[in-house]
């Protein structure tokens, strides 16, 4: 598994969980290993709260045979580099 470290977090007022970060190296991928973590961290989280979490493409079929269901999109950006958002380095316009 790399370095990640996957978690189930609860809302502060235990009305949803989300589950962060469930990741497998490359090479280890299609072993079962995604699927064994992630049934680990439904089997400690609240069943009687909703659960959510936000998925790579790649890992859209194992949360699907775990019973998540698309819900919405989200969209990642990035930039080249740091200087537009350190509040340390002179601004720049996003174009």
């Amino acid at each position: 598994m790399g370095n990640s470290s996957p978690v189930v977090f609860y809302s502060g007022y235990d009305t949803w969980a989300t589950i962060g970060m469930v990741a497998v190296d490359p090479d280890k991928q299609r072993n079962g290993l995604g699927q064994g973590v992630l049934q680990q961290l439904l089997q400690h989280a609240d069943a009687s709260l909703p659960c959510s979490l936000v998925a790579t493409l790649a890992g859209v079929p194992l949360y699907r045979q775990c019973g998540f269901q698309t819900i919405e999109h989200i969209y990642k950006v990035t930039a080249d580099n740091c200087s537009i958002c350190h509040p340390n380095k002179s601004a720049q316009r996003l174009p």
